[in-house]
């Protein structure tokens, strides 16, 4: 595969998804919890929450970073052409199914390791607002 694939790229992408995506999911879910289950006496993020709010907070983190993720994985990868000239079309067809395996292997693999990362800060970022 070379040198054309970019870890930090891919790595960074995933820490978006996981400090985007999980934020955003958390808020959505928790807009939706309210409204399915709502808190009888209104409180804070923490404070007199529903059942509900707090099953929405983390179904939609979780659909918030899954869902990037799956369709990092679905992203197709294109080997340079500058490889394939004058080779057979068995050699292209065969040489693009294992660039395109291995490109896809390895991008989730630094999305998601950058996704952990990410869901880590945004876990975190509560914690020291109050600090």
């Amino acid at each position: 595969m070379g040198n054309d694939f970019k870890r930090l790229l891919w790595f960074g992408v995933g820490a978006g998804v996981g400090i985007v995506g999980c934020a955003v999911g958390t808020v959505a879910g928790f807009r939706v919890g309210s409204r399915l289950d709502p808190v009888d006496t209104p409180g804070t993020f923490f404070f007199e929450t529903s059942t509900g709010e707090v099953i929405g907070c983390l179904t939609g983190a979780a659909i918030g970073t899954l869902v990037p993720l799956i369709g990092i994985y679905r992203y197709p990868g294109h080997p340079p052409s500058e490889r394939l000239i004058g080779k057979s079309p068995e050699y292209v067809a065969a040489y693009t199914d294992a660039y395109q395996e291995t490109t896809r292997s390895q991008r989730t693999q630094w999305a998601a390791a950058g996704a952990c990362l990410g869901i880590g800060i945004t876990g975190l970022l509560p914690l020291t607002a109050g600090l």
